[in-house]
């Protein structure tokens, strides 16, 4: 059995690897959770006391933020319903929220940072939530669950950027 699910995780990562839209889609996701996330989510603790002068109930606050902006990034996407032009919708959310970690470095007070950290959690949500059901429309049904599996697996490469980001700080 164990060698089974190996070949088959092989043959997606194959398939993967020939598909050049399928290969931009991981790879592009990859990018936000080694540099990203873990330089904004993971630094927010030393922010909150270092640049906002605020406690736990300001950092609670940031954290909020970020869930507050996921939540309408999702539903943003979800009422957009089939997206014409995918590829740059996709673009357009990782830039925005490149440029909302860029502008949340130089927020002058918490109440734009958290307004800074909704754009920059919707944006990612959006694009990791469209990204993903492009990989589902465009992959053969043979081969959807394995590279749906290569997809999820990519999301275990976070710590890699904690590990810089906490090295860096």
């Amino acid at each position: 059995q164990r060698e089974k699910a190996l070949t088959q995780i092989v043959e997606a990562a194959r398939y993967v690897r020939r598909e050049p839209v399928v290969l931009a889609l991981i790879l592009l996701g990859a990018l936000p959770l080694l540099l990203v996330i873990p330089f904004v989510q993971g630094l927010l603790p030393v922010y909150a006391p270092a640049v906002f002068d605020v406690g736990p109930a300001g950092l609670g606050l940031m954290m909020s933020a970020l869930g507050v902006g996921a939540t309408v990034g999702a539903f943003i996407i979800a009422s957009l319903g089939n997206v014409a032009r995918r590829g740059r919708v996709l673009l357009l959310g990782l830039a925005l929220a490149v440029g909302a970690m860029a502008a949340f470095s130089f927020a002058p007070s918490l109440s734009i940072a958290l307004l800074i950290l909704m754009i920059l959690a919707g944006a990612l949500t959006s694009y990791f939530t469209l990204a993903g059901a492009t990989l589902q429309a465009i992959v053969p049904d043979s081969l959807r669950g394995r590279v749906a599996a290569l997809w999820v697996m990519m999301f275990g490469i976070m710590p890699l950027g904690s590990l810089l980001a906490g090295g860096l700080a």
